[in-house]
């Protein structure tokens, strides 16, 4: 399961038409603009009502410490290339105090998730960031694929610079499974 945290509507379309155009020029799959903020591993998909529940609790707690009005604001930085499949091309969270802050709310939600019966937090490196491609892209493709982003006006001006965050959704991603397949189970504002 994933918790992620999705720019408002007049940010997200924006991005879509990004993710969609880069998509569409490179064979890479379209998803929802989302910062991906905790991930829980469970054995059971049966653990998805209780996984909403979780995440309902978690939204309101996160929304009344970590993201109250202009919190809810991040800045990005310039696309870079990633080193896997599903940060091939993004942006990074920018700023010292957007980065902390993400951190400090995703350290709370782990920190939830794990009170959770079956679940248990994945708790690795966090690198706050948002996707723009997902591929298989060699070191080469990557290196090619910024060059046109840097090197076009049109795609360069749709890169986000900031977006507020609107809401937590909880999607069940079945490990090595097609991005077709990851459903959304739940949201909260």
């Amino acid at each position: 399961f994933c918790l992620w945290l999705i720019p408002a509507r007049c940010d997200s379309e924006k991005i879509e038409r990004l993710i969609s155009r880069l998509a569409t020029h490179h064979d890479s799959p379209v998803f929802q603009p989302h910062i991906t903020l905790a991930v829980a591993s469970s054995s059971s998909q049966a653990d998805g009502e209780q996984s909403v529940e979780w995440m309902e609790r978690v939204a309101d707690y996160l929304c009344n410490v970590h993201f109250k009005g202009e919190d809810r604001k991040v800045s990005f930085g310039h696309p870079c290339a990633g080193n896997t499949r599903h940060q091939c091309i993004f942006v990074p969270v920018d700023g010292a105090k957007d980065v902390e802050q993400l951190s400090r709310a995703r350290k709370s939600s782990l920190e939830l998730l794990n009170g959770i019966k079956n679940l248990k937090a994945v708790d690795k490196e966090y690198n706050p960031h948002l996707s723009l491609v997902y591929g298989d892209l060699t070191f080469e493709q990557r290196q090619s694929l910024l060059q046109t982003i840097h090197g076009s006006p049109d795609l360069a001006a749709c890169c986000p610079e900031e977006a507020a965050l609107e809401v937590l959704e909880l999607w069940a991603v079945p490990v090595g499974r097609p991005e077709a397949e990851w459903c959304r189970l739940g949201s909260a504002p």
